[in-house]
């Protein structure tokens, strides 16, 4: 269970993070949007159709299409899920177990091992049961992780116990990302591939945007396991969105 103060750390950080992530979104994607304004004001465009064409570069068919939503509501879940979870964790280690800094990096860099692994097994998994399956046992993983975390007494647990789920989610969140990635990109097809990976990057910074901001005021207002049931959910809903969504391979 969080202390007060645990909570206020959590309210004061919560707004900026969410902040700093939505802007950090919009950088990285203005320079498309600033070249094609560029384009039109040298011929003499005015600012008011400018901004009108620039809302609607995305074609709208690549908006409806199934395939593209569904792996762009994947890669938001993928991060809604984890992102959270491995804040809270960073949190109960040096605020409740008062680990330092260093010793709590030290146990999250099996993690990123983890992740790294998950992105090189990925194109293989996916060659071999698709890009559905892929994606919705990737997430599934990603709450097996979780459910380890809070079955082993939450956020703060001890090392031994915070292993192995970080590896499980760590290995699950890199085969699900190249899952959803291949997805989503073939789904649109070789001429607009790179709007649908600018989209997927998107989707994805949004979701951890939109899950920190979320699930850390749950864990602020009624406590660690609530939130990591919240991460769980969000995981397994995305798992379901998977199912649903187109199969192919790499």
């Amino acid at each position: 269970m969080f202390r007060i103060l645990d909570r206020y750390v959590i309210r004061e950080i919560a707004l900026p993070f969410v902040l700093g992530l939505l802007v950090l979104t919009f950088v990285l994607q203005i320079a498309t949007a600033l070249q094609q304004a560029e384009q039109l004001i040298a011929r003499g465009v005015e600012w008011s159709i400018i901004a009108r064409l620039l809302i609607t570069l995305l074609p709208a068919s690549l908006l409806r299409s199934d395939g593209v939503a569904g792996a762009n509501v994947v890669a938001a879940a993928i991060t809604a899920s984890t992102s959270p979870t491995m804040l809270l964790c960073v949190l109960a280690l040096q605020g409740a177990q008062g680990r330092s800094a260093l010793a709590t990096g030290a146990l999250f860099a099996p993690f990123n091992v983890a992740v790294i692994g998950g992105s090189f097994l990925g194109p293989r998994v996916v060659r071999g049961v698709g890009t559905r399956a892929t994606m919705s046992a990737g997430l599934g993983g990603i709450a097996a992780g979780v459910l380890w975390l809070l079955a082993s007494g939450g956020t703060g647990a001890a090392p031994s116990a915070l292993l192995p789920a970080f590896l499980v989610m760590g290995v699950s969140l890199g085969c699900a990302s190249v899952a959803s990635t291949t997805a989503g990109t073939a789904a649109a097809g070789r001429a607009r591939d790179g709007v649908a990976s600018a989209l997927l990057t998107t989707a994805a910074q949004l979701g951890a945007a939109l899950g920190v901001a979320l699930l850390l005021s749950v864990a602020a207002a009624a406590g660690s396991p609530a939130a990591l049931g919240g991460a769980i959910a969000v995981a397994l809903a995305g798992a379901a969105v998977a199912l649903r969504a187109p199969q192919l391979s790499s």
